[in-house]
Formats: C-alpha cells, structure tokens, sequence
C-alpha cells in the first residue's frame, strides 16, 4: 500500500470512530426512561402541596401524593381507577392532591378541567372529577358542542345549580385555577401525564413520575412509613 493510500485510509478511519463515538453518547448518557427525574429545583412540598389544596385522604397525613393528570389521557384514567384503591387501602396514612395538566393538546381536556373547577364552586369538585374520567373514553369521539352538552349533563347529574354552573363555567375564577395548576406543573418540570410525586414529612420532593412506581413506593415500608 503506497503512503498516500496509508494516509488517506488512515483518515477515513479516524473519521469512522468519530461517528461512531458521536452516535453513541446520546445512548451511553441517557437517562433510562423507566427511572424517574430528579427532583424539581426551586420548588417546596409546601408550595407542591399547600394545605389549602383540594385533597383526599387523610389532610393530616405524613405523605401527600400529588399527581398532575389529563382527563382525556388514556393512562390518566388508568391511574385514576387505580388512585381509588390507594385512597381506600392507605388513606389514613396518604395524602392525595391532583392537578390539571395537558401535556398533549386533547379536545376536551381542558374544558373538562373547567367543568371540575366550576362543580368545585358548589362543592362537587372530586364527585366531578370522577365522572369526567368515567366518561372520557365518550368524551374522546364527541364534537366541541357535543362535548359541552355531555359536561351540562354531567353537572345536571350531580343536581349543580346550572345557572351558577354555567357562570362558573365561563368565569375568571374557574380559568385562574387551572391556569395555577398548570403553572406549577411547569415549575416542577412535568412533561407527561400522568406525573407523581410524593412530599414527605420533612417537606422533600420525590418525583416518582410513573404510575408503576407509586405502586412500588406504596408497597415499600423503607419508604412509606
């Protein structure tokens, strides 16, 4: 092999390496999708989870559970069907506080947030919260008006005084509180739904992130003690 061919071979090998090493970082300093993030910066369990915060459970527990959830998310529902025997199974020793977030735009989602906001102001925010998830997977194939009628629906359900309902429904109050809760869901970093995280008792955040690992939280009493 002549010189000149040596250098060029050479060359190109050094080249080769190069990509290789380049399309392998990305792989070699991911972080695993099935770990959690850390822990958002700048943010308390306090302002997480104020006292104030519409919760079930226990107010007075040790642990608050805090999960930003989308009611037409698929896997939102999912949680929310399991969060009902978290509640019942641990609820004197558990906090739970849910939050409004779209991390995807969906059709109805955010109306649906509205509906709970608005029953909230006649005291049926969680008896509201619970029929928009059982009735998302409808919800998903109806058109805007079609949508809005099912929500009145819902409301009439719940024997709202529709009048004050449909106010509430269009008023700054009900936009102001999903506008908090999505708001914060940006500070804490959440990017997808639903989104966990436990404040424990010394006011740390742990993002627990995925539903499977709130399971696995739960079941561990080095953890949740």
């Amino acid at each position: 092999m002549k010189s000149g061919e040596v250098k060029l071979f050479a060359a190109i090998l050094v080249v080769a390496i190069i990509l290789v090493a380049v399309a392998l970082v990305p792989m070699l300093t991911a972080r695993d999708p099935r770990k959690p993030a850390p822990p958002p910066r700048g943010l308390t369990g306090e302002e997480l989870a104020p006292p104030s915060a519409r919760s079930l459970g226990n107010p007075k527990a040790r642990y608050t559970l805090v999960e930003f959830g989308d009611y037409q998310c698929g896997l939102c529902k999912t949680a929310h069907d399991r969060s009902k025997g978290w509640i019942k199974k641990y609820g004197d020793r558990l906090r739970y506080v849910f939050y409004f977030y779209a991390a995807v735009t969906h059709l109805h989602s955010r109306s649906m947030a509205r509906a709970a906001e608005a029953a909230a102001e006649q005291g049926k925010y969680w008896e509201m919260h619970n029929l928009l998830f059982q009735n998302a997977p409808t919800m998903s194939k109806l058109s805007p008006k079609e949508g809005d009628e099912l929500i009145m629906k819902l409301a009439a359900k719940l024997k709202l005084d529709m009048i004050k309902f449909r106010a509430a429904l269009q008023g700054p109050s009900t936009d102001k509180a999903v506008t908090a809760g999505e708001d914060l869901a940006v500070r804490a970093g959440v990017q997808s739904t639903p989104h966990f995280f436990i404040v424990t008792p010394d006011g740390k955040i742990d993002r627990l992130q995925f539903l499977d690992n709130v399971e696995q939280w739960l079941k561990d009493p080095t953890k949740f003690k």
